[in-house]
């Protein structure tokens, strides 16, 4: 149904968040299907809006990158990579790694064109703003 429902999206933002899940105290990646806006959302001409959808979750213990992205790619194995415009994620160091070997793989099937914003896009884009209310004397 999901899936089905992104047939005509040219480009998708895929999500993912590890956090503690505090019932089974066991490191969660929460993967959310999206697309089109570098806000992690992608846009819905139907009803002429912005949606995030939720794909899965994938519960893991202590993980490295080998494991994040074999989670990574099972939770996304029928979205084809190339609409894959950028992976939207929490932190940094395993999760660098991990985009590294995505990249690079990508790359490999001539599906490369990631967009790569840092380690947490909304921070990133968050800074940017700011920086222009600064600088326009807004705030």
């Amino acid at each position: 149904m999901l899936l089905s429902s992104l047939v005509n999206v040219p480009y998708l933002v895929v999500c993912f968040d590890e956090a503690l899940n505090k019932v089974i105290q066991k490191q969660q990646m929460d993967v959310l299907h999206t697309g089109m806006l570098l806000t992690g959302r992608y846009w819905d001409a139907a009803d002429d809006s912005v949606k995030t959808r939720y794909l899965t979750s994938c519960f893991m213990g202590h993980t490295c990158a080998e494991d994040l992205a074999s989670a990574f790619r099972q939770a996304v194995e029928e979205i084809k990579g190339s609409k894959i415009l950028q992976v939207f994620m929490d932190g940094p160091n395993v999760n660098f790694k991990f985009l590294r070997s995505l990249k690079a793989e990508l790359r490999q099937s001539d599906e490369s064109h990631i967009l790569d914003i840092g380690s947490c896009g909304l921070y990133a884009i968050n800074g940017a703003y700011k920086a222009g209310h600064v600088h326009l004397a807004w705030i």
